[in-house]
């Protein structure tokens, strides 16, 4: 993964669903969480039921949370589904495993925390929780 303590590589996607797109004056003065995954990973989905309610937590604070998924355009049917089963209340971008390869990530699901300064602060491999560090960027 992309080291910590350095500066957020560029989120970029083919397009955008369940929300607006991301732009990097989304995450002005936002701690930044985002989760790496498919609609096809068995972990995925058993991670992101908790996930969902850790963002309803923080869902009043600035804090904004996304998803990013290397499925293309012919797969939203099945994002669609994923979105309406779980209750996502996050905005996903599809297409993106150009970011997927800045950010190093080589297995998912795996989720990063970014902090107000734009830094990268804690991954799924971190020691602590993602509450405690989502907290700690706050």
């Amino acid at each position: 993964g992309v080291d910590l303590n350095t500066p957020m590589p560029a989120v970029t996607a083919a397009g955008w669903i369940n929300g607006p797109a991301v732009t990097p004056e989304s995450f002005r003065g936002k701690v930044v969480v985002i989760d790496f995954f498919a609609t096809w990973c068995g972990p995925c989905k058993a991670a992101t039921p908790e996930l969902v309610e850790t963002a309803k937590r923080f869902q009043d604070k600035e804090v904004l949370f996304m998803a990013l998924t290397s499925e293309e355009a012919e797969d939203l049917p099945t994002l669609q589904a994923f979105i309406t089963k779980f209750q996502i209340p996050w905005v996903i971008g599809y297409g993106a495993e150009e970011t997927q390869e800045r950010f190093k990530t080589d297995y998912i699901p795996r989720v990063w925390v970014i902090n107000k300064q734009g830094q990268v602060t804690w991954d799924s491999y971190s020691p602590g929780t993602l509450e405690d560090a989502i907290t700690a960027a706050l």
